[in-house]
């Protein structure tokens, strides 16, 4: 009896430890499967893929309206057995604002790009919210000054900017010191209402002229909601001094996403085109989703994708389920 108290308070102990350090786990896992109709027909195929991944959440009330939080998120993959860390970042919040440090998005991509990222298809990139983070950031986010906010970044890469290698030192044979990759990051973020607009510009400098990756990336997006009627549109252009002139490249996306109880409709486009307007590449796609609970949904879809240096033109049918908890 007294052994079985003792294990009763101990592990009564354990929870309350738990529940005060104020740590919740989350995630998610998706099952999708896609047939693709190519105009090549070697290219013909039928895919599946399995998507997953771990958040854990920290957070700690530091007094005087401040509060510590961290986050990480892993990603697995189930269909490989593989996993690669996402999202490792810690910070304070308060009046002032949000101070985060670690590796996390750029404000393209967290702040412009999830703008039009309304597809659950894994096959569908418009908006990709789920691209490569940046290791050793550093950010500030303002707080709202009627409606707009302001976010500046940081970013100490390596010497060839890739994102296998992000945050390391490269050395480079004759020379002493490293050949570092930095990078900058603005946004300014306004939202008042059914209207949101988002504009970063993002600046990366390589000291190393052998690899040369200097490269400029602004982006705008612009957001209203109507009811049950949701519209965006993002306009990205890409200028990287490591590619010939003529192949920096602009994007143009467009969505939109009607809702009707349980279910809601997406449709959208995207035209990447190069600065010679020789080589454009053109993507549609329309989603039907089925929301059973807030956590757990089924869709299915159809991506038609068209390019203009190639005579592969692609029809893809997708479909999946996902469940978040």
């Amino acid at each position: 009896m007294f052994k079985k108290t003792l294990i009763a308070a101990a592990v009564a102990t354990l929870a309350s430890s738990v529940a005060m350090a104020d740590v919740s786990v989350g995630g998610k896992v998706e099952q999708n499967f896609t047939w693709t109709d190519s105009s090549v027909a070697a290219n013909d195929e039928f895919n599946g893929d399995t998507d997953a991944f771990l958040t854990f959440k920290g957070s700690e009330d530091l007094g005087n309206g401040m509060s510590a939080f961290a986050d990480i998120r892993v990603d697995l993959d189930g269909t490989a057995g593989a996993h690669t860390t996402f999202d490792t970042k810690v910070g304070i919040k308060g009046g002032f604002g949000t101070v985060v440090a670690g590796r996390m998005e750029d404000f393209s991509e967290s702040k412009v790009l999830s703008m039009v990222d309304v597809f659950s298809g894994q096959g569908v990139e418009l908006g990709d919210n789920n691209a490569t983070r940046s290791d050793n950031g550093f950010a500030y986010v303002s707080p709202s000054f009627n409606g707009l906010t302001i976010g500046v970044a940081g970013y100490a890469l390596d010497s060839n900017g890739t994102a296998a290698n992000l945050g390391t030192e490269v050395a480079v044979a004759g020379v002493d010191d490293i050949n570092d990759v930095d990078a900058t990051d603005i946004a300014l973020m306004y939202a008042n209402g059914p209207l949101s607009v988002n504009v970063a510009r993002e600046v990366t400098k390589d000291s190393n002229a052998a690899t040369s990756n200097d490269e400029e990336i602004t982006s705008f997006g612009i957001g209203y909601t109507m009811g049950s009627l949701k519209v965006a549109a993002v306009y990205q252009d890409i200028d990287n001094a490591a590619l010939a002139a003529t192949d920096d490249h602009n994007d143009t996306m467009l969505t939109a996403v009607y809702s009707m109880g349980n279910n809601s409709i997406a449709v959208g486009w995207n035209e990447d085109e190069l600065t010679t307007g020789a080589t454009d590449n053109n993507t549609t796609a329309i989603e039907l989703r089925h929301n059973f609970s807030a956590r757990t949904q089924a869709y299915v879809g159809m991506t038609s994708d068209s390019f203009a240096t190639s005579a592969d033109e692609t029809d893809t049918v997708f479909m999946g389920l996902q469940h978040s908890f």
